[in-house]
C-alpha cells in the first residue's frame, strides 16, 4: 500500500484562505520551504477529489436547472465564491420565478452543494496562487 503523503487539514486549508482573503495578512503568509511538498500535496488532493466528486464539477460550468427558468450555478474565483441563481423571464428584465414547496425544497438541498463546490473551487484556487507567490518563481535579495 502506498505511503499517504502529508497534506494540509481542513482547519489548516481555510486558515491559510483566510490569512490570503485579508489584505492585511496576505504578504505575512508564512510558508516555510519544508512545508512546500505539503502545500503541493494538498493542492492534488484537493484536484483530485474535485474530479472524483460526483456532481460537484457540473455546479462550476453551466449550473443545474431547478426548473425550466431558473439555474442555479457558481463560478468561484480567488475573492468570491459566486453562488449564482440566472432567472429567465417571458419578457425582457422581467425576473419572476413561482417554486412549489417540491422545488423550494430540491433548491435548499442543491445549495448545500453548490456552497460546499465553491468554497472547495475557491481554496484550491488560493492555494495555487500562494504555491505559485511563493516558490513559482526565483528571488534574489
Amino acid at each position: 500500500m502506498a505511503e499517504e503523503k502529508p497534506v494540509y487539514s481542513k482547519e489548516e486549508i481555510e486558515e491559510l484562505v483566510k490569512q490570503w482573503r485579508s489584505w492585511k495578512t496576505r504578504d505575512r503568509i508564512s510558508i516555510p520551504y519544508s512545508e512546500r511538498e505539503k502545500l503541493k500535496n494538498t493542492i492534488e488532493k484537493l484536484e483530485a477529489d474535485l474530479k472524483s466528486l460526483e456532481g460537484l464539477k457540473r455546479f462550476m460550468e453551466a449550473g443545474v436547472c431547478v426548473t425550466d427558468q431558473l439555474v442555479l450555478a457558481c463560478r468561484p474565483e480567488e475573492y468570491q465564491d459566486n453562488i449564482f441563481l440566472r432567472a429567465f423571464g417571458e419578457r425582457e428584465g422581467q425576473i419572476r420565478v413561482d417554486l412549489t414547496v417540491e422545488e423550494a425544497k430540491r433548491l435548499a438541498k442543491m445549495l448545500e452543494k453548490v456552497i460546499e463546490a465553491a468554497k472547495y473551487k475557491r481554496n484550491l484556487l488560493i492555494l495555487k496562487r500562494i504555491y505559485e507567490d511563493k516558490f513559482g518563481h526565483r528571488r534574489y535579495y
